[in-house]
């Protein structure tokens, strides 16, 4: 009965193990993570469902952080983010599991963060009485003209002047963009 017993446990971790590689070529993270799962659950000491577990929840991070990419690209201009995609990426291409979808997206990604390391130069353009601040950057001061050197994505500027409302607006920051305006056009009564 014993030996009965342990090919069935076999049996069933064979099965388990064929659905997970199965899940992972299809980029069907949960799945394989749940296939793993059952054979851990079977024995916990087993090393192919422990590696195997890993190395889904692994994949299903990096497809996380590349969607993440993928959906909203103009908040790479925050450097912390632009170096944890730069991350992710890597990661990605070492991964052993490449489902055609995820090597779409690992290649996208790869497309947006090679636009994204190519500064921009930006022209501000102001009256020399509106104290300016960027965000991701700081403050501006105040200025008539200046021109930054910026990573694309999208800031938020602030404009604070002296009897008048204080002006916020987002700038998307593109290669051949034309100058940023900020004027005083709302007074306070």
């Amino acid at each position: 009965l014993e030996q009965v017993a342990q090919l069935y446990d076999v049996a069933l971790i064979r099965s388990a193990e064929s659905n997970a590689a199965k899940a992972m070529t299809e980029g069907a993270w949960e799945k394989a993570i749940s296939a793993y799962q059952r054979i851990l659950d079977l024995d916990p000491n087993l090393s192919v469902g422990r590696s195997g577990i890993a190395s889904a929840q692994e994949h299903k991070r990096i497809n996380a952080l590349l969607n993440a990419v993928l959906a909203q690209p103009q908040r790479l201009s925050e450097p912390r983010l632009f170096n944890a995609a730069e991350r992710a990426l890597a990661s990605a291409e070492l991964l052993a599991s490449k489902p055609a979808k995820f090597t779409n997206a690992i290649a996208q990604v790869a497309k947006i963060l090679e636009q994204y390391r190519k500064p921009v130069l930006v022209s501000f353009i102001s009256d020399n009485t509106i104290d300016i601040n960027l965000s991701n950057v700081g403050n501006l001061g105040r200025f008539s003209q200046r021109s930054l050197t910026l990573r694309p994505g999208t800031y938020t500027v602030r404009g604070s002047k002296n009897g008048c409302r204080d002006i916020y607006t987002n700038i998307t920051v593109l290669p051949n963009m034309n100058p940023v305006e900020i004027f005083c056009t709302e007074r306070l009564r």
